[in-house]
C-alpha cells in the first residue's frame, strides 16, 4: 500500500531529524557509510507488511520499495524530501516534509536519546536507544555503519529488519528511470486512491 511506503519514509525523515538536533549529545549514527539492503517487516498496527530498503553511501539517499504496489519512494533525509516514483503510471512526485508537528510517538526535533544496550536483529549487531521528545517516545535499533534495523514508538508500532545484505547499489537505483513525467501534485489524491493510500499527516508538496 501506497500509505505503508510514506509511513516507512516518514518514519526515517522524523527520526534523522531528531537525530541531527541532538549533535551536542551522545547520538546513534544515521549516516550509512557503506551501501546496504535491509528487508523490513511492519509491526504493531501496521504489522505484517514487508519493504525494503536501500541505502547509498555515497549519495545519502535511500530507496523504498514496497512489493504490495507498483512504485517506491526515494527519501533524502538531509533535505527532508522524498520523491515517490509509480512504475506503472510512469510517474513521480516530489514532496518535502513540513515540521511535523503533532505526529504522536515520533521524535521530534527535541528528542534526546539515552543509549541502552545493544541486540542483534538480521544477524546484525546495533545499539538500542531510547528517545524522548514532547509528542511521545519509543526506541530504535541502529548499526555501528549506520543502518536502522528496528524503529518502534511507544505503542510497539513500528518496523524491524529480517535480512540485511551488504551490496553495491547503482547510483541510478536512487532517482527516477529517464522519461517518467513529473506529477503535478494536484493529481495525487486520485494517483493515491488508485494505489490503495494516501500521505499521512505531516507531509506536504513543496512551496506550501
Amino acid at each position: 500500500m501506497l500509505r505503508n511506503l510514506l509511513l516507512a519514509a516518514y518514519i526515517l525523515v522524523a527520526t534523522d531529524a531528531a537525530v541531527t538536533t541532538a549533535r551536542a549529545q551522545e547520538r546513534p549514527p544515521m549516516a550509512a557509510t557503506r551501501d546496504a539492503t535491509v528487508t523490513y517487516q511492519t509491526v504493531g498496527r501496521e504489522a505484517g507488511h514487508a519493504m525494503e530498503i536501500g541505502y547509498g553511501a555515497a549519495s545519502g539517499l535511500m530507496r523504498i520499495d514496497n512489493p504490495s504496489i507498483s512504485g517506491y519512494a526515494i527519501v533524502d533525509r538531509k533535505g527532508r524530501r522524498m520523491t515517490v516514483v509509480m512504475t506503472e503510471m510512469r510517474v513521480f512526485m516530489e514532496l518535502a516534509a513540513s515540521g511535523m508537528p503533532g505526529q504522536p510517538n515520533l521524535p521530534e526535533e527535541d528528542a534526546k536519546f539515552t543509549r541502552k544496550g545493544t541486540d542483534t536483529i538480521a544477524g546484525q549487531a546495533c545499539t538500542v536507544w531510547d528517545f524522548a521528545a514532547a509528542n511521545g517516545t519509543g526506541s530504535v535499533c541502529i548499526t555501528t555503519d549506520g543502518i536502522l534495523l528496528r524503529a518502534r514508538t511507544s505503542d510497539g508500532s513500528g518496523m524491524e529488519a529480517t535480512q540485511v545484505r551488504y551490496d553495491a547499489i547503482p547510483a541510478g537505483s536512487f532517482s527516477p528511470p529517464a522519461g517518467f513525467t513529473k506529477m503535478d501534485m494536484g493529481a495525487l489524491g486520485g494517483a493515491a486512491g488508485m494505489l490503495g493510500g494516501g500521505m499521512p499527516p505531516g507531509m506536504r508538496p513543496p512551496g506550501r
